[in-house]
């Protein structure tokens, strides 16, 4: 299970990484990805939190993933939802703001989609 480990453990760091600036921050959020700045801070505040729970429960699978690996999956198609909502809107919309910020966000959530879900085929389940 290294791999599948050794991958999870990046996309909680991604997760923690995308979270902690929106939480604790969020103008300086806002600035760097050119944003237009929102009334209340807080509504950025509320969609920080999210992502900082997403990382801590992925670090707590990460202890125990022989027991909780079938919640892989989910943190698989997690990161495919975020790449097709992204590249959605890059589509369909564009984006108003830093164009590298938010393509920079769609290859990393692609590549951590197909990390995640690769390892956890290819790595056979414990007792299998």
């Amino acid at each position: 299970m290294s791999a599948l480990k050794t991958v999870m453990t990046v996309q909680a760091l991604v997760l923690l990484v995308y979270g902690l600036p929106l939480l604790l921050v969020p103008k300086w959020w806002t600035a760097i990805t050119q944003q237009e700045p929102l009334p209340e801070n807080y509504i950025l505040r509320a969609v920080g939190i999210p992502f900082i729970m997403l990382a801590w429960l992925e670090f707590k699978i990460i202890g125990n993933l022989e027991r909780y690996r079938d919640l892989s999956l989910v943190y698989g198609l997690l990161s495919a939802l975020f790449f097709v909502t992204i590249v959605g809107q890059a589509l369909w919309r564009g984006f108003n703001g830093a164009q590298w910020y938010w393509w920079g966000n769609g290859v990393i959530s692609g590549g951590l989609a197909i990390a995640v879900l690769s390892a956890r085929w290819w790595e056979p389940s414990p007792g299998k």
